[in-house]
């Protein structure tokens, strides 16, 4: 039988528990929003895993953003294991997937930057009952510059170039006819 009190657990199990995020570095401009990708893998031959959630710790610029957690919201839960082998979760990050999405004051300023550590919270079943426990994985948000509007101007302007000259490419000039059908040029 295992007895643990909450106190003694161990912040994270390393001889059974990866956590990891991909990629751990995200861009995005003012008022943008990123998604966080992750992998768990957990190996025990006689425990399970659950995660419940996911938050941010010892952010180094909270007011930059807010971060919502997609691994807990409306119960969404993943169970992992027992297997003798590691078993990995994995999940890209997009709305409504992965471990959350972090979305950026639309007053913040290029440059700006938000770092610190994704934690996940879980708990590990085994015939004798259940612990909890915390895994965390480093993350950074950077606020990229939004483009000038010139620039966008300029892709514009590009654009049309480019479709009136693939248009002039295909047309026969005029007055000119195909030649009939079956006819040999010389």
């Amino acid at each position: 039988m295992r007895a643990l009190a909450a106190a003694a657990m161990p912040q994270a199990r390393a001889d059974v528990l990866t956590f990891s995020l991909s990629p751990a570095i995200l861009g995005a401009t003012p008022g943008g929003t990123v998604y966080f990708g992750f992998t768990l893998t957990w190996q025990s031959d006689t425990e399970s895993l659950i995660v419940t959630n996911s938050y941010l710790t010892d952010e180094s610029d909270p007011a930059l953003g807010q971060y919502t957690d997609t691994m807990g919201q409306n119960g969404y839960l993943h169970i992992l294991g027992p297997s003798a082998t590691p078993v990995t979760w994995s999940e890209a990050g997009g709305p409504g997937t992965g471990a959350g999405s972090y979305t950026i004051d639309p007053s913040a300023s290029a440059g700006d930057s938000d770092a610190g550590n994704l934690a996940i919270d879980y708990l590990i079943f085994d015939n004798s009952g259940s612990t909890g426990g915390t895994a965390q994985t480093p993350f950074t948000v950077n606020v990229q510059a939004a483009p000038e509007p010139g620039t966008w101007g300029l892709l514009g302007i590009g654009a049309a170039v480019l479709a009136i000259t693939a248009r002039r490419v295909r047309r026969p000039a005029r007055g000119s006819l195909p030649p009939p059908a079956g006819s040999v040029r010389s």
